[in-house]
């Protein structure tokens, strides 16, 4: 059995796709943005946390980096 190994912090994924979906916890990169507030995510589900935390009763609505306003349930 294979498995991939995160050079950053050495915990080890079975698939090359876990691995690369890892790696963006480790970038600087935050491109999902909350409408209601300055708060960015490196995480789509990480953004629909802090909206039903912080702004609850409010649809999650999102805007990623150089792309219009998104709703998504």
């Amino acid at each position: 059995m294979s498995l991939f190994v995160c050079s950053a912090c050495s915990k080890s994924f079975l698939s090359g796709w876990e691995l690369r979906r890892h790696l963006h916890a480790h970038a600087d990169a935050r491109p999902f943005r909350c409408s209601y507030c300055t708060h960015r995510s490196n995480f789509k589900h990480n953004l629909k946390s802090h909206i039903r935390t912080i702004h609850p009763g409010k649809p999650f609505a999102f805007r990623m980096e150089g792309a219009a306003p998104t709703t998504d349930g």
